[in-house]
């Protein structure tokens, strides 16, 4: 992972919190969730492994370990995971999160039965990009799900070509580095070729500024073969 978007975070969370993100877990996420893992009943959601790659401050994974999953993030951030650890005290979860970088997951192979992440990715390379989807095929058990939530070539931002342009004057993602843009037809190719099922996949527009500004989001629902 790019030093500069690090350190970024390291700052911006240092600067901000408690409010450097927000509180509640994605809206595309939980409807995810309720399409899938939610149906397994209460009892046995214990022994289902769900990480959250890029968890930042905890506001997606806490919902997952209220809603009785064995909870995991990964962040490069220790700001960060000092301010998830203060959220899941105050919601009462119990989460375990590790410091380490999203394209270098130091875990077993088939470990969890979800890796989800929400515009995380898009904070990636393409070079990098490419080496978090083989950690995801890794660690995924087979017929284990991969949810992303990440930036697509439809917002304002992206002037093209290629992918990664440089941001920090957007109007939507104050963010002083490189992101990276993509299609649902790119990342849908990506997935593939790593024997990933593509479910579901759709973009998302919000419009900002009275509707000046576009933001694009590409949401996928894949799992392994």
């Amino acid at each position: 992972m790019d030093r500069g978007t690090a350190e970024y975070y390291e700052r911006s969370y240092a600067d901000r919190a408690p409010g450097a993100q927000r509180r509640w877990p994605n809206e595309e996420f939980c409807r995810f969730m309720g399409r899938t893992l939610l149906k397994f009943p209460p009892a046995q959601r214990s022994a289902i492994r769900i990480l959250e790659a890029g968890c930042g401050t905890g506001c997606n994974l806490w919902m997952v370990a209220k809603e009785g999953f064995e909870a995991h993030g990964l962040d490069f951030s220790r700001e960060g995971i000092s301010l998830a650890e203060t959220l899941f005290e105050e919601m009462e979860v119990r989460a375990q999160v590790a410091f380490g970088d999203m394209t270098q997951m130091r875990y077993p192979d088939a470990y969890f039965d979800c890796v989800f992440e929400v515009l995380s990715a898009t904070c990636l390379s393409d070079e990098e990009h490419s080496l978090f989807l083989d950690c995801v095929q890794r660690v995924l058990k087979p017929d284990g799900w991969f949810f992303t939530f990440t930036l697509g070539k439809g917002c304002t931002d992206w002037k093209g070509p290629g992918n990664v342009m440089r941001s920090g004057s957007s109007e939507v993602y104050q963010y002083e580095n490189p992101l990276r843009y993509t299609t649902v037809d790119e990342l849908t190719a990506d997935l593939e070729r790593r024997r990933f099922t593509v479910k579901r996949a759709e973009t998302m527009l919000r419009t900002y500024n009275q509707g000046t500004v576009v933001l694009e989001a590409v949401v996928l629902e894949a799992q392994r073969g």
